[in-house]
């Protein structure tokens, strides 16, 4: 069985740059026509998001001077349980803080089963990161990641 994360694309650029070359409050990163978090969006972390998470306060990776960068390798186990198909794909979206610690993870886009999710999130919500930089200051920030489990027959 294999499993892997890589960064997931981003959404298609606003249609016009920000005004300044320090973005204000950021957004998380949505789809082109969504205007609220779909109603399959799930959110999951070691523990319910703390009232100092505030997503609008986490600049989004096309905004960044410098991606966070995990300290070492993120390895994804494959859950316990049955093979329910030969590779389950989803994206998450990590909130890593200017210490470079995964402060929660959001399922952004696939309905993989809730197995997979809690497995990811668990080994994202203990991977440590280099922070994203903003003009040379580690910054709160906001990647997609793409994790897919693929069944080796």
């Amino acid at each position: 069985m294999q499993t892997e994360a890589t960064s997931a694309p981003e959404p298609p650029e606003p249609a016009s740059p920000p005004a300044s070359t320090q973005p204000g409050p950021a957004e998380p990163v949505t789809s082109a026509d969504e205007t609220s978090a779909p109603a399959s969006a799930r959110s999951a972390s070691a523990q319910p998001p703390s009232a100092d998470l505030d997503p609008f306060d986490y600049v989004p990776r096309r905004f960044l001077s410098v991606a966070p960068k995990p300290q070492g390798a993120v390895v994804l186990q494959y859950p316990e349980g049955d093979a329910e198909a030969d590779a389950v794909t989803f994206v998450l979206s990590l909130y890593i803080d200017e210490q470079g610690r995964v402060r929660h993870v959001r399922v952004d886009e696939g309905s993989p089963p809730e197995r997979f999710v809690t497995a990811a999130v668990a080994t994202f919500m203990q991977a440590h990161f280099e922070p994203g930089e903003l003009q040379g200051q580690p910054v709160r920030s906001l990647v997609r990641v793409e994790v897919s489990y693929r069944v080796s027959r």
